[in-house]
């Protein structure tokens, strides 16, 4: 738990899942308030507690942690023993190398083409350069506790809370520009697969 940097704004916690992320999170924060406050944002209340996790859109175990997609649908999902022991064996490694790589290389196909053709948050600009993309994903999770107060930080990760998928929201993190934002179902992806209490 040392480990992990969180960045905290009202009753939002942001946690960054590659550590490089972690300068990006002040900025983040501000545009969803921003968006928030205008009306944009609706699964958020101001009685409740969030963790955000901010990460690359295309995370393959996303699903993990909220129902963002049939794309994020790990166990259902047909992939090579060559994926899944990279994912073990590199688990920060795969963060940064998105699964269209992976599967670019099995299909003899440019990487650069095959992710901008399964891009995650629906951009498809030439020029734009997947290594070098501003967006990321912020997955939105409703902390239930009975401390009668708000907790933020480290202190949401206590055992006595329940995490709640509630929504996620595709954000520049240059601009604050988002693209995207979606509520999501009360369960991860993984349904009734047991699954890391994330």
């Amino acid at each position: 738990m040392r480990s992990l940097s969180f960045e905290t704004e009202k009753n939002l916690t942001l946690v960054s899942i590659l550590p490089e992320d972690k300068g990006l999170c002040a900025n983040v924060l501000r545009s969803i308030f921003r968006s928030h406050s205008n009306g944009a944002i609706d699964f958020l209340k101001d009685e409740n507690d969030y963790v955000g996790y901010l990460m690359q859109p295309d995370y393959i175990m996303q699903g993990m942690i909220a129902n963002t997609g049939s794309a994020f649908h790990l166990y259902k999902k047909h992939h090579t023993i060559a994926m899944i022991t990279d994912w073990v064996l590199h688990p920060f490694q795969h963060l940064r190398r998105p699964p269209s790589v992976h599967m670019a290389k099995l299909h003899n196909v440019d990487p650069t083409i095959m992710r901008k053709r399964h891009c995650p948050v629906g951009i498809d600009e030439a020029e734009m350069k997947c290594e070098t993309c501003p967006y990321k994903r912020v997955i939105i999770v409703e902390m239930k506790h009975n401390y009668g107060e708000h907790l933020s930080k480290d202190k949401l990760f206590s055992f006595n809370t329940t995490r709640i998928p509630v929504g996620f929201i595709d954000i520049n993190t240059q601009s604050g520009e988002i693209r995207n934002i979606r509520r999501v179902s009360k369960a991860t992806a993984w349904g009734d697969v047991p699954t890391p209490a994330i």
